[in-house]
């Protein structure tokens, strides 16, 4: 068994609540100079803190849908509005990216299940977040099956018309997978009552803490934006 993390000192709880505090945080800006100092402190924060790998993986994943926003806004509205909302939403994507890289599933459903969440709901989401990077590696791989047999599916206009080529593979792999997740589901007895769930750890002082300093913080940028 993988031993946990020595540099993940908070419980799940703790680092959903600062991961949301964040995002509003993001969200609850208004004012274009807190807008920059939140965007100059993203940039740092890459730039110093994360590897070449992480950071290349996020500026791919973020870039191209700020730059299909920032070509919305500056065709239906004035220029400043544009960058504000640009510039607000590659924030919000960025630290969505930041926050949820270091959430795995199984804290996810540890910090819902703290959270009283239905189970049904926490089971949903986890698994979600489980199959996306198989997801992923299926489609790689039928990108791949369709290149070898000349299918070109680059982002080009003349190729919108081999998506069905990329899309209908994929959809018969998502309901395979669904299927065989119902079989090993029922396998296991998941619909018997009477279910257990395993105890997590509890909240310490730090978490208390970290979680009372994210609060005092998120509430002094609401007075400060909203003053």
């Amino acid at each position: 068994m993988a031993k946990p993390s020595e540099k993940i000192s908070f419980q799940p709880v703790t680092r959903l609540f600062l991961s949301l505090g964040l995002i509003a945080a993001v969200l609850m800006v208004r004012s274009m100079t807190t807008l920059y100092m939140q965007c100059l402190a993203i940039l740092l924060y890459l730039l110093f803190f994360e590897n070449r790998a992480q950071r290349k993986q996020i500026l791919k994943l973020t870039a191209p849908m700020a730059i299909l926003a920032a070509a919305m806004t500056w065709i239906t509205l004035d220029a400043k509005t544009a960058l504000f909302l640009t510039l607000r939403f590659w924030n919000l994507m960025t630290v969505s990216a930041l926050c949820f890289q270091r959430i795995g599933a199984e804290d996810m459903a540890s910090a819902l299940r703290k959270l009283r969440t239905p189970y049904p709901v926490v089971f949903m989401l986890t698994s979600a977040m489980r199959y996306i990077p198989l997801i992923r590696l299926r489609v790689r791989h039928i990108i791949e099956a369709q290149k070898s047999r000349g299918i070109d599916l680059r982002l080009r206009l003349k190729n919108v018309s081999n998506i069905f080529a990329l899309f209908l593979p994929l959809l018969v792999q998502c309901l395979m997978l669904s299927e065989e997740m119902a079989m090993a589901m029922e396998c296991r007895g998941f619909s018997r009552k009477g279910r257990t769930l395993r105890h997590g750890s509890r909240l310490q002082g730090k978490d208390y803490l970290a979680m009372a300093g994210g609060l005092i913080l998120l509430l002094m940028l609401y007075r400060w934006e909203f003053r």
